[in-house]
């Protein structure tokens, strides 16, 4: 995608937040989307039941693996949150999980434009992940996990967050046994979000199946609430070996536009003016680099740039906010 690209006649009406020096005889104008992380929301909902006490060991296995999946996102690991509730009978699940590696309710994982990453963990996050899902097998034998993560998201709101995906993972080796239809389940989690496609849910379940002389049901109710999130849902079996295949499709990024930085005309940085925009309305002026973060360097770029080499780039500690733009304005002769 090119980068908007006006010329305009200088003595045009401009917004006085960002004035530029008068005297030339053209503004050459450019906006550049600015990038921002992947942010997803991770519910994980486990069976305590004991029929579970099966695919214990594997499911403690497969933990690592997991996160290993997520980190697979372009860009590397996503802006996280991640919580974990137990899949018990009424008024049992639905609570956050805690483990002493974890400061809070749910793992907080949040990446910098500038490389840095702020974490509420104390271990690794495959070591505080997998604390975190070893939840027993001593819970009630009937379980109802989509009751279960209406539950959880209800009473924790600081969970959930407007601009991220929310993903629900399932680990069961029994059926769902929620009150209600599962269209009526479906419905409810899809208006947590402005965006219905913003939700996503996987199953690893049962079908009937054995694995390692552990016995699990056939999730019929489960996968059927599944299949009311097309495209936007997987089903892995509990009867394997490697159970993180599901999380690939969570593991896909945003659809993140990345802007040109390059000018299409030969311009004089220090007669530039670049501000940070969001719907149309300045937020800040950048200053020039070396200073105050967040600021703007006029580099040359000969090898991304094939009309003229000078483009811009802003360093950043935190990303900007979704649908910011940087708006430059440059007096050119």
């Amino acid at each position: 995608m090119r980068a908007l690209l006006l010329v305009a006649i200088a003595g045009c009406t401009r917004d006085p937040f960002s004035p530029l020096p008068l005297g030339g005889s053209h503004v050459l104008v450019k906006e550049i989307p600015q990038p921002w992380p992947h942010r997803a929301d991770l519910l994980f909902v486990i069976d305590d039941a004991p029929a579970m006490a099966g695919f214990r060991d594997d499911l403690l296995i497969n933990a690592p693996n997991f996160m290993t999946v997520l980190s697979t996102v372009p860009g590397g690991l996503p802006d996280l949150h991640i919580g974990v509730t137990t899949a018990g009978c009424a008024g049992d699940g639905g609570v956050l999980r805690h483990t002493p590696a974890v400061g809070g309710d749910f793992i907080i994982t949040t990446p910098f434009a500038d490389g840095t990453r702020e974490t509420n963990i104390g271990d690794t996050l495959a070591g505080a992940f997998t604390a975190l899902v070893d939840v027993g097998a001593s819970g009630c034998a009937t379980v109802q996990p989509l009751a279960a993560a209406q539950r959880a998201l209800v009473d924790n709101p600081g969970f959930l967050r407007d601009d991220a995906e929310l993903a629900i993972v399932f680990i069961a080796a029994s059926d769902d046994a929620s009150p209600g239809s599962t269209a009526d389940a479906a419905a409810w989690f899809k208006a947590l979000k402005r965006d219905p496609d913003m939700v996503m849910v996987d199953g690893i379940a049962g079908i009937g199946c054995t694995y390692g002389g552990a016995t699990a049901a056939d999730a019929i109710r489960l996968r059927d609430f599944l299949d009311r999130f097309p495209n936007r849902s997987t089903f892995t079996t509990i009867c394997q070996p490697d159970l993180s295949d599901g999380l690939q499709l969570f593991a896909e990024p945003l659809n993140v536009v990345v802007g040109d930085p390059c000018f299409d005309a030969a311009i004089d940085p220090d007669r530039c003016i670049a501000t940070d925009r969001i719907d149309h309305r300045d937020v800040a002026t950048l200053p020039r680099c070396p200073g105050a973060l967040p600021c703007v360097r006029f580099i040359e770029d000969p090898n991304n740039c094939s009309v003229n080499p000078q483009s811009l780039r802003v360093d950043r500690h935190a990303f900007a906010p979704r649908g910011d733009f940087v708006h430059v304005e440059c007096e050119i002769e």
